[in-house]
């Protein structure tokens, strides 16, 4: 027994089409679900836990499609698809062949934000803990204007910490630095 153009193979898959929904396929199913494009799907089985009247409703509807198995979805580009349906199929393909055009690109583009956020992580301070690598972040340009250095962020917290301390850390990255207070010259 073949598989029709309109199954997917999810558990070998055979086409880049296949591979795209094992890929974005949230691996459920259910009696019902209503498509990104509006066309509603059903599993027509009395097996399920029908509201009253609400099986036969669908039945009724002509542009409801029946199916003989769970209705799964598959979600890509913040919206969820039925995989039965066929609007998402040409959306897919497009994608597809941006994956595939600039397959070296993506992975170095992964390889680059994993190393920001890795770089990002080893800044933070540990709660408790001084980190006097991230000290050097914050730069004081002068008198109240502050930026820093590390994430351009001017949301820094001043903490006082004596007499002759100030720390200023960074709500944008949590990097933090102790500097001395300017004390006013007596004229």
């Amino acid at each position: 027994m073949g598989t029709s153009d309109d199954e997917l193979n999810l558990l070998e898959p055979v086409t880049p089409l296949d591979s795209f929904v094992a890929t974005f396929n949230d691996r459920s199913g259910g009696c019902y679900r209503q498509c990104h494009c509006g066309k509603r799907y059903y599993h027509d089985d009395d097996f399920y836990d029908w509201e009253d009247g609400e099986i036969e409703e669908l039945r009724a509807d002509a542009e409801a499609v029946s199916l003989r198995e769970g209705v799964s979805t598959l979600t890509f580009e913040g919206r969820e698809y039925v995989i039965d349906c066929k609007c998402w199929r040409e959306r897919a393909e497009m994608i597809i062949r941006f994956l595939k055009g600039h397959g070296k690109k993506i992975c170095d583009f992964f390889v680059v934000e994993k190393d920001r956020l890795q770089a990002a992580a080893d800044a933070a301070p540990t709660p408790g803990k001084e980190h006097p690598d991230s000290m050097e972040h914050v730069t004081i340009l002068a008198h109240d204007y502050k930026f820093c250095s590390n994430c351009g962020s001017g949301k820094l917290e001043r903490c006082d910490l004596g007499e002759d301390e100030v720390m200023f850390k960074c709500h944008g990255c949590g990097a933090f630095r102790k500097v001395p207070r300017h004390k006013p010259k007596q004229l």
